[in-house]
This record gives structure tokens, sequence and C-alpha cells, in this order.
């Protein structure tokens, strides 16, 4: 669909509504007849509050008078053009602020009225960035300047200048890029004396991966191109400011360098960087973490609201069975509660390092002997869990037992979890030489590729695992555990095939 302006008037008055600049119309009088909805962001006034008013009301009041003057011969002398070229305007908002502007007027006649409109541009950060922009070179230019003042004097003092400069070397080569003076405190720090370096070419200073590009920025020095530029060498991370110095022919035929080490500077902002990354993370942590609450709470607790609500209404004799039914459901859910509320404690313990393993000697096989009995009880209809050694007879660790026994807990209850009915979870020991290790396999949903980096990270549930309760805190607690224990933990899975965890421990020395 095409159209022209004068075919939409209702566009004009969206470009009016809509403009990003502040648009003021006024009659011939200098009475405000109409504004747009931006008037209020920049002058704090409403859309139709400055209505009526005379347009001084928006000039700092020492203004005014000349203002007024000025409208009036531009009344008679009507011209679209910017208004005060060379001069610094202001306006003045509702709460009398005054913010520095610029102001393009254009005239026009309607239904035999005279009008002016003005679009003011507010400009204070544009002033403030010229301001700084202006600091800014002049404190360069100073800098230049006092360089350039202190190789004119004598040898003496400019040895003495560059000798003490802090954090870096200064150098001066010639046309060739040979050194006629070097000095500086890392040059020192490098065990290297500048009575060597005079004579050398700078060059040779230079890693090889990077000499093709400094030879470039010096010759662009050369040629009047002041260079300010960043290296990462073996040394550390440098700032670099080359600059051209002339001679008595105002030919440039020698060139001032400055580095200066910034690599504590380059240190700390990457530590800023992590900071505001792990920031980040702990603000998903947190949205995680509301989001695995607000679900695995509200589970149980509808689970106990409903059958407490049935259970009362089975009050006959002959209804005690639907009644037990209701009490299992209570108490298999106020027992999910405990378990998730578990979870919570052992994280705040082991994040806080409140947990001391507490050493003994035990025989291995009765602890995952008596965990896979227990753990039976959870089991889903036709799961199976068998319990292989490699070694006949006693097995014996020295470790905790009882944070032992709730990493097995952790990963025979996920296996049970993530496995369906009918099929079998397989927990083995394996003794080396070295260590001794332990593996639960299963025959479960698997963990997704992509998805596995994050396996031990907190509240954290693969996609194939939303619809299955659990917390998500169950294997970064185990990581937690197996670190107070010195021992390790990997794990192989493949998606709708199965997982393997494997936990590899020794005998715990302090």
């Amino acid at each position: 669909m095409s159209f022209t302006l004068e075919q939409s008037p209702e566009l004009y008055k969206t470009l009016f509504e809509t403009s990003a600049e502040t648009l003021i119309v006024v009659n011939k009088d200098g009475k405000i007849v109409l504004t747009n909805p931006r008037v209020k962001q920049m002058l704090g006034y409403e859309k139709n509050e400055l209505i009526g008013k005379d347009i001084e009301i928006l000039i700092p009041v020492d203004l005014r008078k000349i203002h007024k003057s000025h409208r009036s011969q531009y009344i008679k002398h009507p011209k679209d053009r910017p208004m005060g070229i060379g001069l610094e305007l202001y306006a003045l908002t509702k709460n009398r602020q005054k913010i520095p502007v610029e102001v393009s007027l254009n005239h026009f006649t309607y239904e035999g009225e005279f009008y002016v409109m003005a679009l003011l541009t507010d400009i204070s950060k544009r002033q403030e960035a010229q301001e700084e922009l202006k600091k800014i070179n002049n404190q360069l230019e100073q800098i230049i300047q006092e360089r350039s003042k202190r190789l004119v004097q004598t040898q003496h003092i400019y040895r003495l200048i560059a000798r003490n400069f802090p954090n870096g070397i200064i150098s001066v080569i010639d046309e060739e890029f040979d050194l006629v003076f070097i000095e500086g405190q890392d040059l020192y720090k490098l065990g290297v004396t500048s009575d060597k370096l005079v004579g050398t070419n700078y060059l040779e200073l230079i890693p090889a991966k990077l000499k093709v590009f400094f030879k470039e920025k010096l010759l662009k020095v050369l040629r009047g191109e002041n260079q300010n530029f960043e290296v990462k060498l073996d040394k550390g991370s440098y700032l670099i400011n080359a600059v051209g110095l002339k001679n008595e022919h105002n030919k440039i035929n020698q060139i001032l360098i400055v580095e200066q080490n910034i690599t504590k500077q380059k240190i700390a902002e990457e530590q800023m960087r992590e900071a505001l990354q792990k920031e980040k993370e702990l603000n998903e942590l947190k949205s995680r973490f509301v989001s695995m609450a607000s679900h695995e709470f509200r589970t149980p607790l509808s689970t106990i609201l409903s059958s407490t609500a049935l259970a009362k209404k089975y009050t006959a004799s002959e209804e005690q069975h639907k009644r037990e039914r209701h009490y299992q459901r209570i108490e298999a859910a106020v027992k999910n509660l405990t378990e998730i509320l578990e979870d919570f404690l052992s994280l705040n313990k082991l994040e806080e390092n409140k947990i001391t393993p507490k050493i003994s000697t035990f025989n291995l096989a009765t602890l995952i002997n008596e965990t896979i009995e227990e753990m039976k009880l959870q089991a889903k209809s036709g799961q199976q869990i068998i319990f292989k050694s490699d070694t006949p007879g006693e097995l014996y660790l020295t470790s905790d037992a009882h944070i032992l026994k709730n990493i097995l807990y952790n990963l025979v209850s996920n296996a049970i979890k993530y496995t369906p009915e009918n099929k079998t979870i397989e927990v083995k020991i394996v003794k080396n030489k070295q260590n001794i290790t332990i593996s639960v396999k299963d025959e479960g949903i698997g963990i997704p590729e992509k998805e596995q980096k994050n396996l031990f990270q907190r509240f954290f549930r693969a996609e194939n695992a939303t619809n299955i309760k659990g917390t998500g805190l169950g294997l970064y607690i185990t990581k937690k555990y197996l670190d107070l224990l010195k021992g390790t933990i990997c794990f192989e899975s493949k998606e709708n095939k199965g997982t393997v965890f494997t936990i590899t421990l020794t005998d715990y020395e302090d």
C-alpha cells in the first residue's frame, strides 16, 4: 500500500507525537499552542501544561528580555534556521534547572495564522562528553609537551627521569629502529642494563610473532601518526605509546616509545569480569532454586492436604483400608519433604565447611550391602539391585563411613529414580593397587550429552528429567562429600541407554 503525506493527516500527527526531540509550536504573540509528549521527559511539563503560556517561561530569567526582542525580529523576518549559531543556548525546566540545548526554528501559516515550530535537543551529555574529551586531549597534549621538553634537556637529567619510570620502560629509537636511549625500572627487574642495549635494534627485543606488527606501527609514527596500543608479552601486558620526535628541520627522525606495564590492571579487569560472571551465575542459581523449591515443596504439600481431607471422609470402621492408603500417601510425602530438607541442610553445612570427616576403618562390602538392602525398599516394581565385588572375603577401607553411605545413597537413589521398572541396577567394587573404585550402573534414561558438563552444578536438572522429582542437589552434594574424603567421581552416560557413576577412594590420610 502506498500513500502521500498530503493524503495522510494522521501520519503528521503520529510523526509529531512520536518525535524523539521536543517540539513546541507558538503563535505570533509568542504563546505556546502545541507541544509533543517529549516535553515532559526533557522539561518536566505535562503535555498540555504549557498551552497558553509565553514561550519565555522556558527561557532563563536573565535572558527573557533579550529573547522577546529576538522573537519580535524573527516574526518580522521569519526564516527556517538553527537558532543562536555560535552561542550557548539554555532552556529552563519546570524545576528551574538550566539545561544546554540546540534549537531549530521553522515557520508556517495555518488557516491564515502565523506559527513558529521550535525543535529542542538536550545536549547536556554531548557537552559533558566534549568537555571530557577536551580534558583528556589537554592532558595528553601536556604529557607529550612535557616529554618533548625532557628530550631536549641534558642527557643526565633525561636518564635520571627515565631510570625511575615506574612499571615500564622508556626508549628512543632512530629511523633504522636502533636504540639511542633506553631506561626504566622494568629494565632492571629483567636484569638488563641500558648500556648493553643502546645501539642494538629495538625490534630484536620483540618476540618474533609480533615483529611485523611492531614494525608497521613504528613506520606509521615516522609518517607522523602517533600510535597507542596494547600488547601481551611473555613478561606481562603492556600499553605502548609511540610518539615521533622532530629534529631542527621539523622532520621526524626519532621515536619516543613508552612501555607501561599494565599487567596488574589486566589481572584486576579479569578478576572483575570473573566476579561479574559469578554474580550472573548466582542470580541464575537463585532463579533455579526458586523454581525448584516451588515445585518440589508444592507437590508433597498438596498430597498431604488432599489425603488429609479425603481421610477425614472415611469414618466408618469398614473404610479403614481407605484411610490407611491416604495415611501412607501422607507418610511418603512427609518423607519426601524430609529428604529435600536434608539436602538443603547438607548443602549449607558443606558450603560453610561445617562438616569434618570422622575417620574409622570399616568393612566396605558390609557397608554397601547394608545400603543396598535399605534402598531396595525404594526400588520400583521389578527393579533389581545387585552387588558385585572382585575381592572375595572382607575388604576394609579407612574413611568416613557415614559420609560414604550418604554418597552411595545418592547414587543408588538416582539410579532407582531414573531407571524404569523391571530393570537392573549394579553396584560393583574393584580393588586396585593404589585405590578402590565403586561403580553404580543403571539402565535408565541417561544424560543428554550437551548437558553432561553441568551435571555437578547446584540445582541442575537435565531437560529429560524435569518431570521426575528431585532438587538438583544430590550430585553436587556427592561431589562435595568426595572432596572431603579426598576422592573423585566420574561418569559415562548415553541417553536412553543408561549411566555409570564411578567413585575412586583411597585410605584417608590427614
